[in-house]
């Protein structure tokens, strides 16, 4: 397969934005009343695997609970990861390839935590449920372990994903941020602490004054990442497991979604340069869109398993879409509040300033080497590269997929689901024109995956009464 370049970034961003990724789809939103969530219940139960029968009890227990107005939102989530197994359901074939993808990336991930720390009490013992939503406004996301044990004293993650992807499975990139990364971060106890605090250390490089009008350059960008660290580590984990597919596939989908985003107004493929408080004055709690390459070469310069000419190529094809998503521009701004903590100990600040561009690319690349090669005691004294890494291998092996792809060959049992993804995500940047055509060929491997998944190919699943 021939090296990528960034040329084809344009016509792939618009490519998947005609495929109208924003746009609502099926299911319906599921009415949030005690009988409808109930028969809703009945019709996806049996189709669950015993293994997640602890959770099916809790969310029968919780019905009243999540029906009720401060909890509908999470509520519906929880109640559509079962509801949706329901093979007569318009997404039921959809949910099983999304489960297949979760399951892998989840499941490397644990083994490698725990084959490093044989005793780490991970909070999330199974692969998250998933549902797809009607809509797109919220993007994709995760209700992680932690959360989900607040709501129903169950600690199952549940990632979401909009009902535009279903179809597309180029795009579930991101499920590699949301599983292997959100999921996984908060199933380790005092992992994303951890990386709180040592990561504002790394950067202000001085103590914290306790007056924020006197805190230095170095102390207000050490707290801007450290309340940016949960997004911001998501990425490098996604990074970690999927290589540079990560970041190419996060680069395409928000450069397809933000011409129709309200407020933005770029055209395509433009990425955001700067982050600007919302209504309550806060910050975003993703890291300025344009920075999250730099969060990318960072976690590529650090993986053990790749070649320095490996490194080199990827770097280079990041910095080449970063110059064309900044569309000239060379600053970034921020502005509005953040709350953090530090130590346990709640920290606030509020910026407004303009920074180059090179200088913060350079503060995203050093945060991202930071996430994935700091030992922390959470893992043991291990880094997270040390444990699971992007290699050399992956990068044949992705390849090859991309490369039988564009010849029309099948994919199933060729590899793992979350490779293939990677390989789809090549194969698209390579041939624009033709990415919607590879679904097909995805969906079927990700059917074969399914089928033979531990714990969904199993056959045991819940009695139908529960």
């Amino acid at each position: 397969m021939p090296d990528l370049t960034a040329d084809t970034f344009p016509a792939l961003a618009r490519a998947v934005a005609a495929d109208s990724p924003l746009a609502d789809g099926p299911p319906a939103v599921l009415e949030m009343t005690s009988q409808t969530v109930r028969a809703a219940l009945a019709k996806g139960a049996p189709h669950l695997p015993s293994a997640y029968h602890k959770y099916l009890r809790q969310l029968d227990t919780h019905v009243d609970k999540l029906t009720t107005k401060p909890f509908v939102g999470q509520g519906r989530s929880l109640i559509s990861s079962v509801a949706q197994l329901d093979p007569e359901g318009p997404v039921a074939g959809d949910v099983r390839r999304f489960l297949a993808v979760t399951g892998d990336v989840f499941r490397t991930f644990q083994t490698a935590l725990t084959r490093a720390h044989d005793d780490l009490a991970l909070i999330e013992k199974t692969p998250p449920l998933v549902e797809f939503r009607p809509y797109a406004q919220l993007g994709p996301f995760t209700l992680t372990a932690d959360s989900v044990g607040m709501l129903i004293a169950n600690r199952t993650a549940v990632v979401s994903l909009p009902s535009a992807y279903r179809q597309h499975p180029v795009l579930w990139g991101t499920l590699a941020h949301e599983t292997g990364g959100h999921d996984v971060i908060h199933a380790v106890p005092g992992l994303i602490d951890e990386m709180q605090t040592k990561g504002f250390a790394a950067l202000s490089k001085t103590p914290l004054s306790s007056d924020p009008a006197k805190r230095d350059a170095g102390q207000r960008h050490g707290l801007l990442w450290s309340y940016w660290m949960n997004e911001a580590a998501a990425d490098v984990f996604g990074t970690l497991f999927l290589g540079p597919s990560y970041c190419l596939g996060f680069c395409t989908l928000m450069a397809a979604l933000l011409p129709d985003m309200p407020g933005h107004g770029l055209s395509i493929p433009a990425l955001r340069t700067s982050t600007v408080f919302d209504k309550t004055r806060m910050l975003d709690t993703h890291p300025t869109d344009i920075l999250r390459i730099g969060l990318a070469q960072g976690a590529l310069s650090v993986m053990p398993g790749l070649s320095d000419a490996a490194k080199a190529r990827h770097i280079t094809l990041l910095n080449e879409i970063a110059a064309v998503a900044a569309q000239g521009v060379t600053e970034v701004h921020i502005r509005g509040s953040l709350y953090t903590e530090l130590d346990f100990n709640p920290v606030q600040q509020s910026l407004d300033e303009t920074n180059p561009l090179q200088d913060m690319m350079d503060m995203a690349r050093s945060v991202g080497a930071f996430v994935a090669a700091t030992r922390f005691d959470a893992l043991g004294g291990r880094a997270i590269a040390e444990l699971l890494s992007w290699t050399d291998h992956h990068d044949t092996a992705a390849a090859q997929i991309a490369d039988r792809l564009a010849a029309g060959h099948p994919l199933a049992g060729f590899g793992r689901p979350a490779l293939l993804i990677a390989g789809a995500t090549l194969a698209a940047f390579r041939e624009p024109q033709t990415y919607g055509s590879f679904s097909q060929a995805i969906e079927l491997a990700l059917d074969a995956a399914f089928a033979s998944d531990p714990i969904w190919g199993s056959g045991t699943h819940c009695h139908k009464h529960w």
